[in-house]
C-alpha cells in the first residue's frame, strides 16, 4: 500500500487493514524494517508499534521532507506509504 498525503496537520491514521492484526506499525524518517529510525519531531498520539488502533501525529514544528508510515515486519514488500510534510 503506497501512498502520499501532502501539508496534513495533524495526520490521523487508523492503522491499514494490512496492519491491523500483529503487525508493529510506525512512522519513520526512513522506510524500513524494525523499530529503529522513527521520527523524533511532532507529538506522537497512540503508541508506535501498536498492533491495533490508532496513532496521530501533530506535524506542527516539523521539517519539510518525506516521513512514512510503514508496517515494521513487511516494509521489505513495499507494506506502508508515504507522508510529504511542506
Amino acid at each position: 500500500m503506497k501512498g502520499s498525503l501532502s501539508g496534513i496537520e495533524p495526520y490521523n491514521s487508523p492503522l491499514p487493514r494490512e496492519c491491523s492484526t500483529a503487525h508493529p506499525f510506525y512512522i519513520k524518517t526512513k522506510f524500513s524494517r524494525g523499530g529503529g529510525d522513527q521520527v523524533t519531531t511532532g507529538i506522537i498520539s497512540g503508541t508506535p508499534g501498536t498492533q491495533n488502533g490508532k496513532i496521530s501525529w501533530n506535524t506542527k514544528g516539523v521539517s519539510s521532507g518525506e516521513y512514512y508510515y510503514v508496517c515494521s515486519p513487511h516494509a521489505s514488500f513495499g507494506m506502508g506509504g508515504t507522508i510529504i510534510i511542506e
